[in-house]
């Protein structure tokens, strides 16, 4: 653990208290560049630019401001979640990767979603983990990078109904094959009816659910995380990963 002091935008100093594996966010301010470009590309019209005059210069450095702390903040975030899953499990946190530490806390200051944010935190957890950093892939960022909310609770929900379907087929004893086909059946179309309702928006007709399902369900797909079948849709070996890698890594035994 360590205190650092940051400047912020009117002179002021903060203290902030960081997880330090091996300085593992020594050079996190660098990120921040990345604030000043989206600000950049802030064009304001001759209009605008006459009706605040002198004062053009300073508004949009504000605005730059406000891009870079709300940026670093979202990172801070994610390393506090971070620590605290490192803390749960038991475990000391070793340096990340910069392959992997940059790209993820670029991904992570960019994250509004709470939900996906913590997944954000889970894989930078998992990643400073002496036992499981070899789960945490480069690719996985890209992944989760371009995941919406919905995607990643269906992408959740999934995992849950593969690992039921599984038990089913291993319990279920049929006295024939059509009861068997029947069980599975009622069983799938159970599961469907679940992800419908994972992805339904309040007073949403029913077509559009079931398109924005498909929608989710194939970009799922074309990222490796699901394999769609006739009447079942379940969780991919590569999907099973990248899900573990992105939740709270487990106490050490």
């Amino acid at each position: 653990m360590f205190t650092q002091s940051v400047r912020q935008s009117r002179g002021r100093s903060a203290k902030i208290t960081l997880m330090d594996p091996n300085e593992l966010i020594a050079h996190s301010p660098e990120l921040l560049k990345g604030g000043a470009a989206v600000a950049g590309a802030l064009k304001l019209t001759d209009l605008a630019k006459a009706m605040l005059g002198p004062a053009t210069a300073e508004f949009a450095e504000r605005f730059r401001d406000q891009v870079r702390l709300y940026r670093f903040g979202r990172q801070l975030e994610c390393l506090k979640k971070a620590e605290r899953m490192a803390q749960d499990a038991g475990f000391t946190p070793k340096a990340v990767p910069i392959k992997i530490l940059f790209p993820l806390l670029e991904g992570a200051s960019l994250e509004e979603n709470e939900d996906l944010h913590t997944m954000w935190a889970a894989l930078l957890a998992n990643a400073a983990s002496p036992a499981r950093n070899d789960l945490v892939r480069p690719g996985f960022i890209a992944i989760l990078r371009q995941m919406a909310p919905d995607e990643g609770s269906l992408l959740s929900v999934i995992a849950d109904l593969t690992d039921g379907h599984s038990s089913l087929l291993r319990s279920f004893k049929a006295t024939s094959k059509p009861v068997l086909d029947r069980a599975i059946a009622a069983h799938n179309h159970i599961q469907m009816e679940r992800l419908r309702a994972t992805v339904r928006q309040e007073r949403e007709e029913e077509g559009a659910t079931e398109s924005r399902l498909q929608t989710c369900v194939q970009l799922l797909a074309n990222a490796g995380l699901v394999e769609i079948g006739d009447d079942i849709i379940t969780l991919s070996s590569l999907g099973r990963t990248f899900l573990e890698s992105c939740r709270p890594p487990k106490p050490v035994t």
